[in-house]
């Protein structure tokens, strides 16, 4: 009677440990991801969600859903061989080792579909610019590094030239022979603006025939 439960026992006892050992090796080889969520995602999925609403410090909450995802495994290994047994699938371990499937085969059409060749289109096409433009950035930063005293151009940057003050005629002015060459020193710089130059051009215009003038009425006097 002794060695009948002493057999007993050591036969629970291995098949528990097969038994687990089994459950971890097919958990270990089992697919992660599958867009059905066969084998034992499910009960990884709500184990995942369980756990996070355990508070930090207490076990007894992680055990209670460590324990419940066991028997989660558990189920889904009996379901597989249930089924062979009846005939539903060709091997115990068919409904949980298996060849994952991403894309389901509604989503298939879409994914081949036009528009979505498009909006990997724009995709690329947003890439590539914003490659681009840290590449100009890039090299913007090498040129002010490169020289800090020029300055860069700024298309936006409202630049006006200064126009030379032209002195005011005075009648009462008198000039000698020495001064005929004093209007060659007369100098007007002419502003980016045309209306400023149109609204210069006619007074320089009037001071140079006034200066030839008085200059020839005194060469004639003096003759």
């Amino acid at each position: 009677m002794d060695k009948f439960f002493k057999y007993l026992y050591y036969t629970v006892l291995i098949l528990f440990v097969s038994g687990i050992i089994y459950l971890t090796t097919m958990l270990f080889l089992a697919p992660r991801q599958d867009v059905y969520d066969r084998g034992f995602i499910a009960c990884t999925k709500e184990l995942v969600n369980n756990l996070a609403e355990c508070e930090r410090g207490k076990i007894g909450c992680p055990l209670k859903f460590l324990w419940r995802d066991m028997k989660c495994n558990v189920g889904i290994i009996y379901t597989g061989v249930a089924d062979w047994v009846k005939g539903k699938q060709k091997t115990p371990w068919a409904n949980y080792l298996y060849e994952p499937q991403l894309i389901a085969p509604e989503d298939q059409e879409l994914y081949q579909s036009n528009a979505l060749n498009d909006m990997m289109d724009i995709e690329y096409q947003n890439q590539f610019f914003e490659r681009k433009n840290e590449e100009f950035e890039a090299a913007k930063q090498r040129m002010m590094n490169t020289d800090k005293d020029v300055l860069l151009f700024n298309p936006n940057a409202a630049t006006s030239a200064k126009v030379l003050p032209v002195p005011k005629e005075d009648e009462n002015t008198e000039f000698d022979k020495g001064d005929i060459t004093d209007e060659t020193d007369i100098t007007v710089t002419a502003p980016e603006n045309p209306e400023a130059a149109n609204a210069t051009a006619p007074r320089k215009k009037d001071l140079l025939q006034d200066i030839k003038k008085q200059t020839e009425d005194k060469l004639r006097k003096g003759n």
